[in-house]
């Protein structure tokens, strides 16, 4: 009820927006998910913020989540004044102007359901397409966008993800050199698992979930501990990065560590300089593994639950392991293979990848 009030109003805004002038030199950046800015919006104002040498632009942060004096009233009286709004995360259900160009960047390609492709009834009958602009990395990706925020194709530019620029920086983080120590380790393996089960219980995309460990794959904390014991003999660092979403137990190994959104944000370190600091990705069905093609680094996927997966969730693509090049991991024995396969540099899927990566980023540069 409470979210069905809100939209209402949200929708009686949109005509006073219309009424209201705007300021042609103030920019929003929006974010209701995070308690600071976080992806592509957080990139976009650090570029914006590097290169307005002479204040031009009145740079405006919103956080509902991460400031308490940023209440939905005052977030909506700001974005009524600002000429632009940019945000990654969440919106405020108001429809701009023909006076205001508000960008929705979004946090990645639409490789599993989003929006109105999913199976939640409140984004069937709500107003998604709030926004002058949203962004796609490739053509590949328009038509999904299309029908899960139920807008026009011309809505939609083709460009590259803001975020993506962190991957051609190259300083290592002092996160990666510094609190991890990685640079003592043979090789170093980020694991980047989508949630299956949201931490307030909201999204179930998949119930298959291995309940102790809360990880595909791995059952148990015990084929952790074995996991952990290869891995210290062959001098490899595996790393967890937990979806923001997700609920997890931090256990405390000598080479599977555990870092969250809040632990990179507390040391001020920019999740995608992180990650491109490692000699391999393993993931699932985020998103993730087509920005990581930009660097052209070995990538497996776990695809233990794929069928289960598909059948709750989906994907807004077609055949979607077509565009994933890489070893997939259906159980513990196909896990340990592939970090064998990074241990000695048995990479034979490059060629491939790259041509793919084309597919998913227009731009790689």
């Amino acid at each position: 009820m409470k979210r069905k009030i809100e939209y209402m109003l949200a929708r009686i805004l949109s005509f006073v927006n219309i009424l209201i002038p705007k300021k042609s030199n103030m920019i929003i950046f929006y974010d209701s998910l995070n308690k600071t800015l976080l992806d592509n919006t957080e990139a976009f104002y650090q570029y914006i913020k590097d290169n307005d040498k002479t204040n031009k632009f009145e740079k405006v942060i919103l956080l509902p989540k991460g400031n308490s004096k940023h209440n939905k009233i005052y977030c909506a009286l700001k974005y009524m004044r600002a000429k632009y709004v940019f945000f990654s995360f969440g919106d405020l259900r108001i429809k701009p102007s023909k006076n205001q160009i508000v960008v929705n960047q979004w946090h990645g390609s639409p490789i599993k359901t989003i929006g109105k492709l999913t199976k939640y009834s409140d984004y069937q009958s709500e107003r998604l397409d709030n926004f002058t602009y949203l962004i796609s990395s490739s053509e590949l990706f328009v038509e999904p966008f299309c029908k899960a925020f139920g807008c026009d194709k011309s809505k939609i530019k083709v460009i590259g993800q803001a975020r993506n620029d962190y991957f051609y920086s190259k300083v290592k983080t002092d996160y990666f050199t510094k609190r991890l120590d990685g640079d003592k380790y043979k090789k170093t393996i980020i694991w980047m698992p989508t949630f299956r089960l949201s931490k307030d219980k909201r999204f179930v995309d998949c119930s298959e979930i291995n309940q102790e460990t809360l990880l595909p794959i791995f059952p148990s904390f015990e084929k952790l501990n074995a996991l952990n014991k290869f891995l210290n003999n062959e001098k490899v660092l595996l790393v967890i990065k937990i979806h923001g979403y997700s609920s997890f137990v931090n256990k405390n190994y000598s080479n599977i560590k555990y870092v969250s959104n809040d632990d990179l944000t507390e040391t001020n370190t920019k999740l995608y300089s992180f990650i491109k600091d490692f000699d391999s990705l393993i993931t699932d069905y985020s998103s993730v593994f087509t920005d990581y093609y930009l660097l052209n680094k070995p990538v497996g996927f776990t695809v233990d639950d794929y069928d289960a997966y598909n059948s709750e969730r989906g994907f807004s693509i077609d055949e979607p392991k077509k565009y994933m090049i890489g070893d997939f991991i259906e159980n513990i024995d196909d896990f340990y293979k592939y970090i064998f396969n990074v241990i000695e540099g048995n990479d034979k899927l490059s060629k491939k990848r790259n041509e793919v990566m084309k597919l998913v980023n227009k731009y790689n540069d």
